[in-house]
């Protein structure tokens, strides 16, 4: 059976329902008083601090996966055939796509948004910074300058939502 292809007309319409209904508001003024607020007091923290700097870990440049390791030698070991490609000793290696490089990429968070729980859900699916507080979540958005539903993640979000409930 063919897969149907949804328009973009109809991908840009469900990213904008995604937005009105699940990103309740901007959380970006708040965030430093709320940083603050949980390294002075760890025992009423808002979000745990681990979490918070866990958002700029390294990450693969061409598959933004966190799973990289500068163990070349293991690497070689477990992977000849990467090994007979790549010569370099002192590099990163991303373990999911194989890709070699000097520099890790490390994300930079531009906004932060409250969202529903659901949604961050799917957020975390993605591997979209999430930030767990007592209130509601907190997505830490690696982009600015555009209207939300335009990011490439809320993007993907709604087209699989539409592949898989076609609504």
């Amino acid at each position: 059976m063919k897969k149907k292809t949804i328009d973009a007309y109809i991908i840009d319409r469900k990213a904008q329902q995604l937005v009105e209904w699940k990103v309740i508001m901007s959380a970006t003024w708040l965030m430093d008083a709320l940083r603050e607020y949980s390294e002075n007091h760890p025992d009423d923290a808002i979000f745990d601090m681990d979490d918070y700097y866990n958002g700029w870990e390294e990450r693969c440049p061409e598959c933004n996966s966190r799973n990289i390791t500068t163990d070349t030698e293991a690497y070689r070991k477990e992977n000849p055939e990467w090994a007979s490609q790549h010569k370099e000793d002192n590099c990163y290696i991303c373990e999911d796509c194989g890709a070699s490089f000097d520099e890790p990429y490390i994300p930079e968070i531009y906004e932060y948004w409250f969202v529903d729980d659901g949604f961050a859900n799917l957020l975390r699916k993605k591997d979209e910074f999430v930030l767990d507080t007592c209130w509601v979540p907190i997505w830490g958005r690696r982009a600015t300058g555009q209207a939300i539903y335009i990011d490439g993640v809320i993007q993907e979000i709604a087209k699989e939502l539409l592949e898989k409930y076609g609504f």
